[in-house]
């Protein structure tokens, strides 16, 4: 794609966070939601101004300072639109900055106008064409980035990104990092609680009896405390920790779904 000069005001709009904030004021039902995209505002404002990072943390900590309200750090993270406007925010800044300092920050001026003054006609041309498909790379980015935030709230790009270059060619997981290892203690108690279903003495003691099925109990409507599916599924639990100690939940999940 090639701009021209005529382009230049268009493109010194994109990414618009002005746009992306007065369309999430407009999405807001209620004050609160409205309250919290000004404060938002104001905060990544008084960054831009300080030459603070745009980083959730920053944000977070900056807007409860000035405010003592949100939203804070995780409160963006997992709220698209918070998200989609500090990545505006950010983007704007990479886009249009020209050397020279006012403090410890850069000057910030039009590139597309900057684009302009080139005095090669040709090389004026080529910047423009590269500047252009910039633009239009970027607005993919975003979209990307808004995408993934739907498809896993509190995930950022760099991440994703991180995980693939850690292992290129291998799938990446969407998913945030969790411990969820099966732990010793916890396979003990399901033990404990299946040789408790065995002991016919002790079940009837609560009125109940295990008929080679199922728990349920002893007399009168027989109602069932553990039907059959549920007992047989425990089991295999116990069988698949058994055989495999110190197993991750998931691969437990699966593995029990085989068996059944």
């Amino acid at each position: 794609m090639v701009f021209d000069g005529q382009d230049a005001v268009a493109l010194d709009d994109v990414p618009n966070s002005k746009r992306v904030l007065e369309r999430l004021r407009g999405e807001a039902k209620t004050k609160q939601r409205r309250d919290s995209l000004g404060r938002l505002e104001a905060t990544c404002d008084a960054l831009d101004r300080s030459g603070g990072d745009l980083t959730f943390a920053n944000i977070g900590r900056r807007c409860y300072e000035e405010f003592k309200k949100g939203p804070l750090d995780s409160s963006i993270k997992n709220d698209s639109g918070f998200t989609e406007y500090v990545q505006a925010r950010r983007e704007e800044r990479a886009i249009a900055v020209e050397p020279g300092k006012v403090g410890r920050r850069k000057v910030k001026t039009p590139l597309a106008s900057q684009i302009e003054r080139i005095p090669d006609q040709v090389l004026r041309s080529r910047i423009r064409s590269l500047y252009g498909e910039s633009v239009e790379l970027r607005k993919k980015l975003l979209d990307v980035k808004a995408a993934l935030l739907l498809i896993a709230p509190g995930l950022e790009m760099d991440t994703l990104i991180r995980r693939y270059r850690a292992n290129p060619g291998a799938p990446v997981s969407a998913a945030p990092p969790r411990n969820s290892l099966i732990q010793p203690e916890d396979q003990e108690g399901l033990r404990l609680l299946l040789r408790a279903f065995d002991q016919p003495e002790l079940l009837s003691r609560f009125g109940l009896e295990n008929d080679g099925k199922r728990i349920r109990r002893a007399k009168g409507v027989r109602d069932e405390l553990v039907p059959t599916k549920v007992l047989q599924a425990l089991r295999r639990l116990d069988r698949v920790l058994t055989d495999n100690p110190g197993t991750v939940a998931a691969d437990v999940e699966g593995e029990v779904m085989d068996a059944s």
